[in-house]
């Protein structure tokens, strides 16, 4: 009991600081002149950016204490995989602000991100095994080989670079970015807690309480921007969890929504790229009405969801992100009933 007790810990200890957090950077933000257009509304409201900071500032420290209560009170638990996460987190978190102050070229940021991974792989996090709902892929006895190195050098940083990048793609709509991590947090926790992971299980559940009180300064009309700093480090973070806790099949699922969006992306431009080469055709095509819904009157590239779920159908912007949402449940729920159908 004490195990899910330290669980709700986490959550509401990051939610309660998260949410003032926030609340005193928009603050900040805005005396500092750090804002943004909200390019989706008519009047362009500027909107403190960078708010992803409020998480990475606050977040390590809530986990930590939660780590230390939960030491005493589970005895799987371990401070490694907590650790490797957190550090996974604060280099992506890191680029991010880089990102968002000097734009870093799409050739360079993935490049980036792949050194992100570093802290799991030089500790070894995780298991060299892919879990499938009916069998495994393992990697220390694969084709009649030890192949671990293939999972430690190449799968761990793939999987840490690619889950940064779809998650920084799919976003930009008020709610959107901390909304689809909050439901991927609360399902990875869900299926860490069932699966004996409880270092994973801490991960997911004190980022899903910091993802929620985000929301509510990110939603729509939102105060504050998450920027790439807070995209790239999410979905950084939620790879990292995904393999702490050897959930990677269902990090799979869980994230088909953003790996969804990317791989029309990428397949519509046919290369990687960089959303401002586009920027003119978009705004060209995007119409916002007086009532302030919001369309595309034809879909330019890159091909991605939020414009197909717009192609010729003026809706607002909230009805959008919760039709992203629906997806996003959906996907969850996947992976929910494949790890109870695998019990």
């Amino acid at each position: 009991m004490l195990y899910l007790q330290v669980l709700v810990f986490a959550f509401i200890a990051a939610f309660t600081a998260t949410f003032g957090a926030t609340l005193h950077l928009i603050r900040v933000m805005k005396s500092k002149g750090i804002v943004g257009a909200d390019c989706h509304k008519r009047n362009k409201p500027e909107i403190p950016e960078m708010g992803g900071l409020a998480i990475v500032l606050v977040y390590p420290l809530v986990l930590i204490a939660s780590g230390l209560l939960f030491r005493q009170s589970y005895l799987g638990f371990t401070f490694k995989g907590i650790i490797a996460a957190l550090a996974v987190f604060e280099i992506a978190a890191i680029i991010g602000v880089f990102d968002d102050l000097y734009k870093l070229s799409h050739k360079i940021k993935p490049i980036l991100l792949l050194f992100a991974a570093a802290p799991l792989i030089l500790l070894k996090i995780g298991v060299p095994v892919i879990r499938l709902p009916f069998f495994s892929i393992d990697f220390t006895n694969l084709f009649g080989m030890d192949l671990s190195l293939l999972f430690w050098l190449v799968i761990v940083p793939l999987g840490v670079t690619g889950a940064a990048n779809v998650s920084n793609m799919l976003a930009g709509f008020n709610g959107l970015s901390s909304g689809l991590s909050f439901i991927g947090s609360v399902t990875l926790a869900i299926a860490a807690y069932f699966m004996a992971q409880p270092s994973a299980a801490m991960i997911f559940a004190a980022m899903a309480g910091a993802q929620l009180a985000f929301w509510t300064f990110n939603r729509c009309p939102a105060k504050i921007f998450p920027g790439d700093v807070g995209t790239l480090s999410f979905g950084a973070l939620l790879a990292a969890g995904i393999i702490v806790g050897n959930l990677e099949f269902f990090g799979v699922l869980v994230m088909l929504p953003q790996i969804l969006n990317a791989s029309m992306s990428l397949l519509s431009v046919g290369r990687f790229f960089e959303e401002k080469q586009f920027r003119k055709e978009k705004l060209s095509a995007l119409k916002i009405e007086k009532d302030g819904k919001i369309w595309f009157t034809r879909l330019e590239k890159p091909i991605t969801l939020c414009k197909i779920l717009l192609y010729k159908r003026p809706q607002s912007e909230s009805m959008l992100v919760a039709k992203v949402f629906v997806l996003g449940i959906i996907s969850s729920l996947a992976a929910l009933a494949v790890l109870y159908l695998s019990k």
